[in-house]
C-alpha cells in the first residue's frame, strides 16, 4: 500500500491506488522510497528480483509509473532493494536476501546466501552494477543488460548479507552492511537447544537429494563458492558490519570491517547526519544491545 500526505497532523493520509495496470503500476510489496530526480522511486520485491519503479510525474498516480530496473538487475537472488540513496545526481539501490537464506517467493524455501549487488541509476533511468558479479540465477531484464560491477558482489566477502545503509554526508557516500558471520559461533554451540522441529525440517530438506541436486541445476554456484573461498579466511578476524565510503560513488575503500572493531555489532543499523555537523552510527548489535558512534 502506497499513501500521501500534504499535512499528516493536521489532514491524515490518502491511500494511493497502484492496483490498476500490472505494467503501469509498482508490483510486489514496497520495501523503500526515496526521491529522485523529481519524481518518487520505490523499490518493491515481486518474486524473481527486485522492481524499482518511479513516477511518470512528480506525484503517484495510477497507471503513471514509469518501470526503471526489473528482474534483480539481472540476478534474481537480488530479491530486496532494501536501501535507496542518492549522491552525486544518482540514485544508489543496495540490495539484500531476507536474513541471508529466506526468499520472497512462496515456492521457495531457501535460497543460496548470495551478498549485496549495488546498483547506479542515473537521472536518465539508466542502470549499471557498481557492486556485483556474475550473477547466481541470471536473467534478462527489459530496462538494461547486467554487466559485472567494479567489484564483486558484496565487496568480496559473502557474509555481507545487507547493503542495509546509504548516505551523503560531507560531500561523501557511505555504506553501511549487514554480516551475518557473526552469527556461526552462537548457532554451532546453540544447536541442542535448537527447536526440534525446525531442526528436524532443515535436516529433511538438506538430506533429500532432489533439494540438493535443485540447487545446483538452478543455481549458478560457481561465483558463491569462489567469495566463499575468500570469505573463510576472515570469517572469523572480520566479524562485524563493514563501513566503506567513496567520493564518487563508483570506486569505494572501507573505513572498518570489524563493526568498529567490535564483532558483536553485525550491522550497521542507520547513519544520520545531524545538525549538529556531525555523522552517527546506530549499530545492530544482539549480543550486547546496539551502540551509537559519532565522527
Amino acid at each position: 500500500m502506497l499513501y500521501v500526505s500534504e499535512d499528516p497532523e493536521k489532514n491524515g493520509w490518502t491511500q494511493i491506488n497502484t492496483q490498476g495496470d500490472p505494467a503501469r503500476n509498482p508490483r510486489g510489496g514496497i520495501v523503500t522510497m526515496e526521491s529522485f530526480n523529481g519524481h518518487i522511486y520505490v523499490g518493491t520485491s515481486p518474486p524473481g528480483g527486485f522492481e524499482l519503479w518511479r513516477t511518470e510525474g512528480a506525484e503517484p498516480e495510477t497507471n503513471r509509473w514509469k518501470l526503471v530496473v526489473d528482474k534483480g538487475a539481472g540476478d534474481a537472488l537480488n530479491e530486496i532493494p532494501l536501501t535507496l540513496g542518492v549522491f552525486r545526481d544518482q540514485l544508489f539501490v543496495g540490495t539484500a536476501i531476507a536474513f541471508a537464506v529466506s526468499s520472497t517467493d512462496p515456492n521457495k524455501k531457501i535460497v543460496p546466501p548470495k551478498p549485496f549487488d549495488l546498483i547506479a541509476v542515473n537521472r536518465f533511468d539508466q542502470w549499471r552494477v557498481v557492486v556485483g558479479g556474475e550473477p547466481v540465477l541470471p536473467t534478462k531484464p527489459i530496462t538494461g543488460v547486467r554487466h559485472q560491477g567494479i567489484y564483486p558482489s558484496g565487496f568480496s566477502d559473502i557474509s555481507n548479507g545487507y547493503c542495509w545503509q546509504l548516505r551523503s554526508f560531507g560531500g561523501r557516500f557511505y555504506l553501511g552492511t549487514w554480516d551475518w558471520s557473526d552469527l556461526i559461533p552462537p548457532f554451532i554451540s546453540s544447536l541442542g537447544n535448537v527447536n526440534q522441529g525446525v531442526l528436524i525440517q532443515m535436516m529433511d530438506w538438506l538430506q533429500n537429494p532432489a533439494n540438493l541436486f535443485g540447487l545446483v541445476k538452478e543455481y549458478n554456484l560457481k561465483p558463491l563458492l569462489k567469495l566463499l573461498k575468500g570469505s573463510l579466511a576472515g570469517f572469523f578476524t572480520h566479524m562485524g558490519f563493514d563501513l566503506y565510503v567513496s567520493n564518487n560513488g563508483i570506486y569505494w575503500e572501507p573505513v572498518t570491517l570489524d563493526g568498529l572493531d567490535n564483532p558483536c555489532n553485525y550491522g550497521l543499523r542507520n547513519l544520520f547526519p545531524s545538525r549538529d555537523g556531525r555523522l552517527y552510527i546506530g549499530t545492530a548489535n544482539p549480543f550486547q544491545g546496539c551502540e551509537v558512534w559519532r565522527n
